[in-house]
């Protein structure tokens, strides 16, 4: 019989040596599945995998950085192929199993460098080499490849022989499917990318038999596979409420495209889990912002998920408040609604739920916690929730007429989340008529409790006279409070008291190291502030290059005014090589989102034909007058205005 493959696991690795050569001799294909999939157990646990499960052992060793990507995505690929359930009725043949063992024979390898072993080509098959080649050069034990005897032995002239063949091939390849055709226009890329087949984004399991019996939802244990080319959120959960059969599915998740600001990314509105020929639709649930959403969309994708199970809740019995009808409740958050229930809870963790008295005393008989489910109304209001218990089948539904009754209830107990709420409900109007006085004094009595939104919301209404007398120092100091607790919105803004000297002395270095702190958190008008620090030398030494650096971090969050800045600098060549094109296209951007000076340059540039605009009258006037009426409050913008006007 011949060596077997695996030979070089012999002496250091005997169990697992055997389990591949099992699976290498195998007469069914099945037993070689099985066997592999032994194999690649055996391989994530000794890497160090708490799961017992295959699927979240890869997963947690990726996010320890114990996998690559690309080692993960193998891994993942091998593991669906060897999930006996997914073989179909017909048997493959027994050659279906060679590129299995060749994945494993990589994955082997892998962990054998991982547990600081050393190997040779010598160790390998001639037919293994070119596999395993790369693995062992990247960890350092090849020595450098010499060049093969007589290959420039060869000096016979060959006419039709390149000079430099390697000089043509990047240009010989094409485009990637994912860019834009140097022969497509904006529309005709966005139209081919919409029209796209779903592609791969990552794999999913999908069990069946754990239906949330109450709302039919069935969650999707999941991994996204990054793809360079595809601009991907970060996703909380996947899930599911067709109907399916009381089976695992595993299979791959795929997504239709669209195209946001020139950049492919995912539409998570259109997600399927592909198992064979079948798609199932799942949906995505993501607490974040997604990066091609607006405000109102956010809102509105947010109020329309249905009901979702969000944790376990355990009553707390003493101190059930008949007046109010409320029931707290100690909540343990499942994992994917932990972000959502930081915002929702007290310190402590508990949450108050109305319930009638005989609902609350059944609840809080019957031994044992109870599924917490809610339905939002945005990220940090509740609607409704409603509560049930998998034992008894007890529901019991709060019945509140809406959000305001929630955070009437919640800010009467002291609780400051709801009060912060209650006092956006009075500055927004929303459910009650709008009373910027009422506003102020509720963000006052959740700030006195430390809150840093409502310190934040409190030091607004004082900086511009909103239910309050403006007063810029007691602004300074709700800023500063919530600015010492890490509130991004709030580092901004008392960046801003320093740099226009409001309520504090003026201050560029002060004001530059607020703005920083609020960049380093992702705000987008942070980063702007601060890119302007460094272009006009304020607080900072002037460095266009750094300017460019914090424009471009706010423009690709969709900043206009980081978007027009990032303009003229492609404009002018400031910090970056003069590309007229380029500025043309931020100066379109940031006009469409009504940056005035924006609308200003882009008149320029239709009035003396910049940037392959052609030149054209009657668009650099319209622009103008676009600018003039955006801009009414800016001195130096209406005058150029006008001079310009004059000139046509």
């Amino acid at each position: 019989m011949a060596a077997s493959r695996f030979h070089f696991l012999e002496e250091d690795f005997p169990g697992l040596y055997e389990i591949c050569v099992q699976a290498e001799q195998a007469s069914e294909y099945n037993e070689a599945m099985m066997e592999i999939r032994r194999a690649l157990e055996t391989i994530v646990r000794d890497l160090g995998a708490q799961s017992k499960e295959l699927f979240r052992g890869i997963n947690e060793l990726e996010g320890r950085e114990i996998l690559n990507r690309d080692t993960s995505r193998r891994f993942h690929a091998l593991r669906r192929i060897v999930n006996h359930k997914d073989h179909g009725k017909e048997m493959p043949d027994k050659a279906d199993i060679l590129p299995c063992l060749e994945q494993l024979l990589r994955l082997t390898v892998v962990y054998g460098l991982k547990q600081e072993k050393t190997y040779g080509l010598e160790q390998f098959s001639l037919d293994d080499v070119p596999v395993v080649r790369s693995y062992l050069a990247k960890a350092g034990m090849l020595p450098e490849e010499t060049v093969e005897a007589g290959a420039e032995d060869n000096w016979s002239v060959d006419p039709l022989r390149l000079e430099d063949p390697l000089s043509i091939s990047p240009i010989s390849r094409g485009t990637s499917e994912f860019a834009c055709d140097v022969f497509e226009t904006e529309e005709e890329f966005e139209q081919r990318i919409a029209a796209m087949a779903p592609v791969y984004i990552g794999c999913a399991l999908l069990d069946g038999r754990k239906k949330d019996e109450y709302t039919g939802v069935i969650f999707l244990i999941h991994h996204i596979d990054h793809n360079e080319d595809i601009k991907l959120s970060s996703i909380d959960a996947f899930y599911t409420k067709e109907q399916i059969a009381d089976e695992v599915i595993d299979g791959e998740l795929v997504a239709k495209l669209k195209v946001h600001e020139d950049k492919v990314c995912c539409d998570y509105s259109q997600v399927y889990l592909r198992h064979g020929d079948e798609f199932i639709a799942v949906q995505s649930v993501c607490w974040d912002k997604l990066f091609y959403e607006n405000k109102e969309k956010y809102e509105n994708r947010i109020s329309s998920m249905p009901l979702l199970p969000f944790g376990i809740g355990q009553p707390v019995r003493r101190e059930y408040d008949l007046t109010t009808e409320m029931l707290p409740f100690v909540i343990n958050p499942f994992q994917y609604a932990g972000k959502i229930f930081k915002d929702l809870m007290s310190a402590n963790k508990r949450v108050n739920i109305r319930c009638s008295r005989d609902i609350a005393k059944k609840l809080c008989d019957v031994q044992g916690p109870c599924v917490l489910f809610l339905k939002l109304h945005t990220v940090e209001a509740v609607a409704k929730s409603i509560l049930w218990r998998n034992d008894v089948g007890e529901i019991a539904e709060n019945n509140y007429r809406d959000a305001l009754d929630w955070y009437q209830k919640g800010a009467d107990k002291g609780y400051a989340p709801a009060q912060k709420n209650l006092g956006n409900c009075y500055w927004d109007g929303e459910g009650v008529e709008q009373d910027y006085k009422k506003a102020a004094a509720w963000y006052r009595k959740s700030a006195d409790q430390g809150y840093a939104k409502a310190q934040n919301n409190l030091g607004n209404c004082y900086y511009n006279g909103w239910g309050v007398e403006k007063d810029y120092s007691k602004a300074v100091e709700w800023y500063r409070k919530a600015a010492n607790q890490g509130n991004a919105l709030a580092q901004e803004q008392l960046g801003t008291c320093y740099y226009n000297g409001r309520g504090v002395d003026k201050d560029y270095s002060k004001a530059v190291e607020w703005y920083r702190k609020a960049a380093a958190q992702g705000r987008a008008d942070a980063q702007n502030r601060l890119g302007n620090c460094y272009y006009w030398g304020n607080g900072v030494d002037e460095d266009n290059g750094k300017a460019v650096e914090w424009y471009l971090k706010a423009a690709e969050q969709g900043n206009a005014e980081a978007q027009n800045s990032l303009g003229v600098c492609y404009d002018h060549g400031y910090g970056v090589e003069e590309n007229k094109v380029k500025a043309v296209d931020l100066f379109i951007k940031a006009a469409d989102k009504g940056s005035a000076w924006a609308q200003h340059n882009l008149g320029l540039y239709y009035q003396y034909g910049r940037g392959g605009l052609v030149k054209n009258r009657e668009k650099a006037i319209e622009y103008y007058q676009k600018a003039a009426e955006q801009g009414k409050d800016d001195e130096k913008l209406q005058k150029s205005v006008q001079g310009q006007l004059a000139k046509i």
